[in-house]
């Protein structure tokens, strides 16, 4: 998984093949919340980014 933002320290536990071995990732919903998190920021630079702007007001 590669976003446009650069990962912290949760993305890169959880994305990479470390999250077989920290047991904090392998309890349910862990996962899912740091890709939500993940994906926030990736919208969230999307909008600012004025090459992905759809919309004539900017």
């Amino acid at each position: 998984m590669k976003g446009e933002h650069r990962w912290d320290g949760d993305e890169w536990d959880a994305f990479s093949g470390w999250r077989k071995v920290y047991a904090y990732i392998q309890r349910p919903g862990v996962r899912k919340s740091i890709k939500r998190k993940s994906h926030k920021k990736d919208r969230r630079n999307w909008r600012r980014d004025p090459y992905y702007r759809t919309d004539d007001a900017a």
